[in-house]
């Protein structure tokens, strides 16, 4: 099982109730990681970019991932409403690539 399989075992654990969690034998815990990490593979995108970079006040991760669209209708509309374009982190973002592009398609800054 890979690291993030792992920490996906681990967190789905963590949720369950206590008195569920305690009640649990070992064999059982360790089928429950056996059936999550067949049931939950790695997923593998043919475009994958993950940066992590340096902040005031912390870190700010980026990722960009891409490939063929894979997921149901349903699944697109759910995404759609629970992670919609128009956030204010989102408009800044954009706000500030398109500064950014301006700049260095006017030549405001010199790429050698």
């Amino acid at each position: 099982m890979t690291i993030m399989g792992e920490a996906r075992v681990e967190q789905m654990l963590r949720r369950l109730p206590p008195t569920v969690r305690d009640a649990l034998s070992e064999d059982q815990t360790e089928a429950i990681r056996m059936a999550m990490s067949e049931r939950w593979p790695e997923p593998r995108h043919p475009l994958d970019l993950r940066i992590g970079l340096p902040w005031p006040g912390g870190g700010i991760f980026l990722s960009l991932v891409g490939g063929r669209e894979r997921r149901s209708p349903a699944r697109r509309r759910l995404d759609r409403a629970s992670r919609p374009l128009g956030t204010t982190g989102n408009v800044l973002f954009f706000v500030m690539l398109a500064i950014l592009l301006a700049l260095l398609m006017g030549g405001g800054i010199a790429v050698a």
